[in-house]
């Protein structure tokens, strides 16, 4: 076997495979017998017929191709060895010729990153701060949900709560939003829900079964921009009014609201809690700024298949989220996204498909790069907290049986530890830390090495 091997723009390569001619005769032979055993050749006994016959009937491109793939079976694995490649999937018989015996053979290669600079990479952190407007808005709410509320036979006044409706319509007296609650409480913050300026002054003064229409102005705060400055007819419905008494923000509050025993100690758990939840928000905001940062910085290039493969998976899961989760037929839930086939779909998600696999590849290479590693005491100790919240320890046996199931909580837990790593190296907070004894490395996430 000679080799001839040419690398490709599309991150591909052509292997071009010289075979001896008595290898090919071989291969054909091999073929000849095969097909013998398929078809029925009056005068001749299986195994027995002329190749001549054979290709005959089945035609010289059909046997030419059947030869290729017995020579691939043969070949194409000696070829790969020798060219050192590195494959991704299987390759594919782009051409055969039988004088001189050859095979091109188009290989697909694994994906490849250059992370560059990536250690250089630099991104702003800006802690989250609670404020003392955010404190009090909490300590409110909390008080409108425990006011005392009952109903009363007077025309409506600030603080009340209404129950009712309120529907805005434009010119062609179409409806263009309403209040999607049946009831609301009457006070300056209703013109800002509602995006209309002078709403909670026209509900003013409006008793049970009282419907009243105005005209009012949509405030620039509206999303829709085209409704912003315009005026709507707002139609107005009061069905009940009932006075809402609060409590005071102190001790007593705290004891209704949990197990507080003062009120300093209520403020300082909303405290705490608001500052959680805006560094969880921070965080995701800024890992997602960090990793595409490191995406924009890598060179990442991968053949056709790759992305094919890839866009294939994602319309594998779109199939199962309009079965299983919307409970529709796929191509009508295909035309309710704006497209009129799944070519169409394709063609829509691509852009979205091609930056998220870029990602993952990027979030592989970094792994190996900083040898990010999980321990697999961690992967049991997920497994166990699994089991207390299902309150079946058999269910989870089950489920470590689960290849799948394992590889979803690893490939979970390696990622976020590799975004956890960027983030660092963006903050400029120097090496990781070292790795705890019994630690072992885990497959990049999101990348993928199949050769099949």
């Amino acid at each position: 076997m000679n080799l001839q091997v040419e690398q490709l723009d599309t991150h591909e390569a052509l292997l071009t495979i010289n075979i001896e001619q008595a290898e090919y005769r071989k291969a054909q032979q091999a073929v000849a017998r095969k097909l013998s055993k398929d078809y029925r050749f009056p005068g001749f006994r299986p195994g027995n017929v002329p190749m001549n016959l054979i290709i005959k009937a089945v035609g010289d491109e059909a046997f030419k191709y059947e030869v290729a793939d017995e020579l691939a079976r043969t070949f194409y694995s000696k070829a790969l060895e020798e060219s050192k490649l590195n494959p991704y999937g299987q390759g594919k018989i782009e051409d055969i010729k039988d004088e001189p015996p050859q095979m091109v053979v188009r290989v697909s290669l694994q994906p490849e990153v250059d992370l560059r600079n990536y250690k250089e990479i630099r991104v702003e952190y800006a802690a989250p701060i609670v404020d003392e407007a955010e404190i009090q808005a909490q300590l409110e709410a909390m008080q409108n949900e425990n006011a005392i509320v009952k109903m009363v036979e007077r025309p409506a006044s600030q603080g009340d709560l209404i129950e009712g409706k309120i529907v805005a319509y434009n010119a062609n007296e179409e409806a263009v939003f309403d209040l999607e609650e049946d009831s609301f409480v009457l006070d300056d913050k209703l013109d800002s829900a509602m995006h209309l300026i002078g709403l909670s002054e026209a509900v003013l003064g409006m008793s049970a079964d009282e419907n009243r229409t105005v005209a009012l102005k949509v405030d620039d705060s509206e999303e829709d921009e085209s409704l912003r400055g315009t005026e709507v007819s707002v139609q107005i419905r009061v069905d009940r009014v009932s006075s809402r008494e609060l409590p005071s923000l102190d001790d007593s509050l705290a004891q209704t609201v949990g197990t507080f025993d003062t009120f300093a100690d209520l403020r300082a758990d909303v405290e705490h809690k608001l500052l959680d939840y805006k560094l969880e928000m921070a965080n995701r905001d800024y890992n997602d700024i960090v990793v595409n940062a490191f995406a924009n910085e890598a060179t990442v290039i991968y053949p056709p298949s790759y992305m094919g493969d890839r866009l294939d998976e994602a319309i594998a899961n779109l199939k199962d989220r309009a079965k299983n989760s919307e409970k529709m037929d796929f191509a009508d839930w295909v035309k309710l996204q704006g497209v009129a086939d799944e070519a169409g779909l394709r063609e829509k998600i691509k852009t979205d498909v091609e930056s998220q696999a870029k990602v993952n590849l990027v979030l592989g290479a970094v792994s190996k790069a900083e040898s990010v590693m999980v321990a697999p005491n961690e992967i049991m100790e997920e497994l166990q907290n699994f089991a207390q919240y299902l309150g079946d320890q058999k269910a989870v046996n089950r489920l470590m049986r689960d290849q799948d199931f394992i590889s979803g909580i690893y490939n979970r837990k390696l990622t976020n530890r590799v975004i956890e790593r960027m983030g660092r190296i963006a903050k400029g907070e120097g090496e990781a830390p070292a790795e705890s004894a019994g630690e072992v490395p885990v497959e990049a996430p999101a990348e993928d090495n199949s050769n099949g």
